[in-house]
């Protein structure tokens, strides 16, 4: 079930194991074999102490899927020079009320 292009779930990121749902709910029966605590909490904290590792080769791989698009994105932009008298779009400045007074009673002023 993954949903990011490094192929693993946010879910095993963050708890660093996977998703289970409860042998009830997929085989519709009410007992549980060969389960025992000690070997399931053994498990948990071997996927814990691996959850460190795991997060670093997700970290490189997504490093990697932005370089390849990056390699194949950068080929293809056009460096435009800009002249004097060029119009150019610039950001739009949000300007409080009062500002703009103070501006206006100075150019008027």
């Amino acid at each position: 079930m993954s949903k990011t292009p490094t192929g693993e779930s946010p879910y095993s990121l963050t708890f660093g194991t996977e998703v289970v749902l409860p042998p009830e709910v997929i085989f519709m029966m009410l007992k549980i074999e060969n389960f025992t605590p000690k070997a399931s909490e053994a498990g948990l904290r071997e996927n814990l102490d691996m959850l460190e590792e795991h997060r670093a080769k997700v970290h490189l791989k997504n490093l990697h899927c932005q370089r390849v698009v990056a390699r194949l994105y950068n080929p293809r932009i056009r460096p435009q020079p800009i002249d004097t008298g060029d119009l150019v779009l610039r950001r739009a400045e949000v300007r409080s009320i009062t500002s703009l007074r103070e501006s206006y009673h100075r150019r008027a002023g």
